[in-house]
């Protein structure tokens, strides 16, 4: 079984953390409760979050790194985690918990303030600006959603696993400025932006360790970062003309 739901961002998290606790924390723990009195469920792997378990880093986080996350959005996911230890040890539910990086890509919708990569894209071929937070400095580690989907298959496939972290990511870290640049590439011109204040919980410096994943899996990204942000502004162009078409 792979736990993908969510239904905060980190910054609807900071605004309502309450809310992240009620939906996303209760909600799966409930789910876990149920995993664990269910003999059908071989193994749950966990969407966790590379980008705020951490809190702020200087450098590549590994696994072992300390967790000290400085948004309710991180804090929540590292309590599943906790919550996943707890019903394996205390009734044998194998599970994993995929700390991700920032996926991205084909499939994302369009209208949502999540994910820098399609805003910034969706914004460029609509004719707005860009809304950056901070002066631009902000570095992440960015991963295609095939790669993400990948180490997800690998997760479900594999016959044994050694640990009950893991890091996905690219393992490079791109600042927003350099997204924008690279955006402005794939669509052929400037991008206007617009600095406003950061959130005070949003980490300065994200780039994940992926050792662990590569050695124990064999398992690496495939697309780099021009190629992932060039099919998805393909793709965004797709969506905008059939939103067109149909108004």
């Amino acid at each position: 079984m792979i736990h993908l739901v969510s239904s905060t961002t980190p910054a609807t998290a900071e605004q309502d953390p309450i809310t992240d606790i009620e939906q996303n924390l209760l909600g799966s723990v409930r789910l876990l409760e149920i995993c664990a009195n269910t003999s059908g469920v071989q193994r749950l792997v966990y969407s966790s979050s590379g980008g705020t378990v951490y809190g702020n880093t200087v450098g590549p986080m590994a696994e072992l790194s300390p967790t000290k996350p400085i948004s309710p959005y991180g804090i929540c996911k590292l309590a599943v985690e906790h919550y996943l230890q707890f019903f394996h040890s205390t009734s044998g539910l194998e599970s994993v918990a995929l700390r991700l990086a920032n996926p991205y890509g084909k499939g994302q919708p369009l209208g949502r303030r999540q994910g820098v990569i399609p805003v910034f894209i969706e914004n460029a071929l609509s004719g707005r600006s860009a809304v950056v937070l901070g002066n631009g400095s902000m570095v992440r580690d960015y991963l295609y959603v095939t790669d993400v989907a990948s180490a997800f298959a690998v997760m479900i496939e594999a016959p044994e696993i050694q640990h009950d972290t893991y890091n996905v990511g690219s393992g490079v870290g791109h600042s927003v400025s350099e997204i924008i640049e690279c955006v402005a590439k794939c669509i052929g011109h400037p991008i206007e932006t617009i600095h406003r204040e950061a959130p005070k919980s949003f980490v300065q410096c994200s780039v994940l360790d992926t050792s662990r994943m590569r050695s124990e899996f064999n398992w690496r990204p495939e697309i780099s970062l021009e190629e992932g942000i060039s099919r998805t502004v393909k793709y965004v162009a797709r969506q905008l003309r059939k939103q067109a078409a149909t108004h």
